[in-house]
């Protein structure tokens, strides 16, 4: 389920195999059917007058908002689990559990090499706030971080504890991605790698309650607020920069070795 960019309507994805548009109120705009399984992922248009759905019939499909299908996605071999458009509304990506990410245009030509992640399955994809580098969630609790200019690997993460990653968040500077997971934890971590936070809820889930878990920055980048389980959690993130600063610190050595690095990412004040 999605807020449009305006947050005056939702987007929910059914396992009926539909996709519904809703009013703050409730009342039911559109309904789009075409899928022929169970729909697993929504996501808005930047502009917020398509929508993209992924779903268990291995594609992903394209509307206006009025209900009228626009094209449907072919090439993934397995259950479509994320759909994601980039920050200019120009490019969709797309993680399935065939163990890839897709990248298509709006006529649905995909315009990238596929990024191949676990055999086992991606499970969440997000853009960064400036569309330069992509992150995706594997089922093996890891999280690779991809520079979509230089078209390389730049980092992977990995959750110590054993449970499926089911989203993914970037902050709104794109210096900081949040993860959720069915291990019952949500961390934080710098677009180096580094981990700057962990918060533990308590909960663990299985892997298909999991699956729905959430978690997403507030506009202002001060709070972060992650749905796991039954339970909500909303943290103050009172000071990114100090996250930072501490990732920097872990990273000296490293940008001692590099010095024409800090200043992308440790710029000196």
């Amino acid at each position: 389920m999605k807020f449009s960019p305006d947050s005056k309507n939702i987007v929910s994805a059914s396992r009926d195999g539909t996709v519904r548009l809703w009013n703050l109120a409730g009342k039911e705009l559109s309904t789009f059917k075409g899928h022929e399984q169970p729909v697993t992922s929504v996501a808005f248009s930047p502009d917020g007058k398509v929508i993209a759905s992924g779903g268990y019939d291995h594609k992903v499909r394209l509307w206006k908002i009025t209900g009228e299908k626009l094209q449907t996605f072919v090439g993934h071999q397995g259950v479509v689990t994320s759909v994601v458009f980039s920050p200019d509304g120009q490019t969709i990506a797309s993680g399935s559990n065939d163990g890839t990410v897709r990248f298509w245009n709006l006529s649905g030509r995909q315009v990238k090499t596929p990024l191949k992640g676990d055999k086992d399955g991606v499970t969440s994809v997000v853009f960064s706030p400036d569309g330069k580098l992509i992150a995706y969630a594997n089922w093996d609790a890891t999280v690779i971080l991809w520079d979509l200019v230089k078209d390389k690997q730049i980092g992977i993460l990995s959750h110590d504890d054993i449970g499926i990653l089911s989203s993914l968040a970037f902050s709104p500077d794109g210096h900081i991605i949040a993860s959720a997971s069915g291990d019952g934890t949500v961390r934080l971590w710098t677009i180096e790698g580094e981990p700057v936070a962990k918060y533990i809820t308590g909960k663990r889930e299985s892997d298909y309650l999991a699956s729905n878990n959430s978690v997403t920055f507030s506009p202002n980048a001060k709070l972060i607020v992650a749905a796991v389980g039954d339970e909500v959690l909303l943290r103050p993130v009172e000071n990114l920069d100090e996250l930072l600063a501490r990732g920097c610190r872990w990273l000296n050595d490293y940008l001692a070795t590099h010095p024409k690095e800090r200043g992308q990412v440790c710029p000196s004040k």
